[in-house]
């Protein structure tokens, strides 16, 4: 496994590629072969970046958050695996509110939330997947889902890099899904309401 530096574009000088990373150990299953470029993301900058190259290269890409319910095939993947790593959490104390990027994980939200008193997500706490992945797939159990404790969601378009807020009821949450599953948004980040 080798770094490189995509030195040909200005936009793209600081942004981290990795070649031929292993996938089993970035899943939950522990199996799959090798993505030919990986990228961490922890900022909406670095978000745009690898969607620049991901263009730029005509790449095909995937998303990868805690990395629950995938499976990789034993087969190289020949695009770039973006590893989703923007764990922020702002707390508004007043309100009861939280809004956390979408790369944390659900069992560490509800660790932190719960340890504050705060209820309504107790029910996810099984969970092994990030809070992106929950919202995507409106995961529920125990008689409670995601959707049940989201305000609004922050979504950055793939196509273009452009930012758009989403309130709860524009996200088309159904049973095990939302409007992420089927349209070009990448989900950056979430507020909840306790």
């Amino acid at each position: 496994m080798m770094q490189c530096r995509i030195s040909n574009d200005e936009l793209l000088n600081k942004m981290k590629i990795e070649e031929f990373v292993e996938l089993a150990p970035l899943t939950t299953m522990r199996v799959g072969g090798k993505a030919r470029f990986f990228t961490i993301i922890k900022t909406q900058n670095e978000l745009r970046e690898a969607l620049a190259f991901v263009r730029d290269k005509k790449l095909p890409w995937m998303l990868l958050g805690g990395g629950s319910n995938l499976v990789f095939s034993d087969d190289d993947y020949p695009g770039i695996v973006l590893a989703l790593k923007y764990h922020q959490l702002d707390w508004d104390v007043a309100k009861q509110e939280v809004t956390v990027g979408t790369g944390l994980l659900m069992r560490n939200l509800v660790e932190q939330t719960t340890q504050r008193g705060w209820a309504g997500l107790e029910w996810a706490g099984g969970l092994p997947g990030s809070v992106g992945g929950a919202i995507r797939g409106n995961a529920g159990a125990f008689g409670g889902e995601t959707k049940d404790s989201v305000i609004s969601v922050t979504a950055i378009e793939a196509k273009t890099g452009r930012e758009k807020n989403w309130q709860s009821n524009e996200c088309r949450f159904g049973y095990r899904t939302s409007l992420f599953k089927t349209e070009p948004w990448i989900i950056w980040e979430a507020r909840f309401k306790f």
